[in-house]
C-alpha cells in the first residue's frame, strides 16, 4: 500500500481541504509534522483575534449603555426642570392673582370711605341759625368704634426641611398648596438617592404625614405660617 501523502494525511483527520492545501503549500511540502504546526499556530492565531474582537465588541456595547444611561438621565432632569418650572409659574400666577385681589380690596374700601365722607361730611342747611348752646358731644355708640379686629389670615408658609444628611433647605408655599408639593420639592432639591422613598414628619409635637395627608393644604394640617419638617426613609 502507497504511503499518503501529507495533504491526504491532513484530509483524513478532518482538515478542510482548503486549509490543508494552504499548510502544505506554506511548509514546504515537508511533512505532516511541519503542516501540523503551521495549521496549530493559525489555531491560535484566529482564537486571539476572536477575543480582541469579542473585547472591543464589548466595549463598544458598554459605551452605548452608558449613552443610553447619560440620555435617560437627561430625559429625567428635563422633566423635574419642566415640573419645577409648571410649579413655578403657578405659584407666580397665584401671587399675581393675590396681589390684585388685594388691590380691588383696598380700592373698594377707598370708594366707600369717600362715599360716606360725601354723605355725612356736610354742614348744616342754609338758612339755619346755629344754635345759641354749645353742641353737646353725643356718646360714641357701639358701632361708631368699627368691628372688632379679625385674626391675621396668612396666604404663604415659609416651610424649612431637615434632610437625610442633616443639612436643611427652605422655601415658600402657598397656604392653600398641598403637602405633595413640599414633598416634590424635596425630592427636586434634597440630594435625595434616586429610587430613595422618604416620608415627612413634624419634629414638635411628632407626627408623621401620611399619604391621605399629601392631600391636604398646608393650612388644614396646620403649617401656616411657618413650620419645620424632616426627612425621615420609609
Amino acid at each position: 500500500m502507497a504511503e499518503l501523502t501529507t495533504l491526504e494525511s491532513l484530509l483524513e483527520m478532518g482538515f478542510d481541504r482548503n486549509r490543508a492545501e494552504k499548510a502544505v503549500a506554506n511548509t514546504g511540502n515537508q511533512g505532516i509534522e511541519q503542516a501540523m504546526d503551521w495549521l496549530e499556530e493559525l489555531m491560535r492565531v484566529k482564537q486571539a483575534e476572536r477575543r480582541e474582537r469579542e473585547r472591543a465588541e464589548e466595549v463598544e456595547r458598554e459605551k452605548q449603555r452608558r449613552k443610553q444611561g447619560q440620555e435617560l438621565q437627561q430625559i429625567r432632569q428635563k422633566l423635574q426642570d419642566d415640573e419645577m418650572k409648571k410649579l413655578a409659574d403657578q405659584r407666580r400666577k397665584e401671587k399675581m392673582e393675590d396681589k390684585l385681589a388685594r388691590q380691588r380690596v383696598k380700592e373698594k374700601i377707598a370708594r366707600d370711605r369717600e362715599e360716606r365722607a360725601q354723605k355725612f361730611g356736610g354742614g348744616a342747611p342754609s338758612g339755619t341759625a346755629a344754635s345759641s348752646h354749645p353742641a353737646q358731644p353725643t356718646p360714641s355708640s357701639p358701632t361708631s368704634q368699627g368691628p372688632p379686629p379679625t385674626k391675621k389670615e396668612y396666604d404663604e408658609s415659609r416651610i424649612q426641611v431637615r434632610l437625610l444628611d442633616g443639612s436643611t433647605i427652605t422655601t415658600v408655599f402657598k397656604a392653600q398648596e398641598p403637602l405633595a408639593a413640599v414633598r416634590v420639592y424635596v425630592q427636586m432639591n434634597g440630594n435625595t438617592p434616586e429610587g430613595q422613598d422618604f416620608t415627612l414628619l413634624s419634629p414638635y409635637p411628632r407626627h408623621v404625614y401620611t399619604e391621605l395627608d399629601m392631600e391636604k393644604p398646608l393650612k388644614e394640617l396646620g403649617l401656616v405660617p411657618s413650620a419645620v419638617l424632616v426627612v425621615t426613609k420609609k
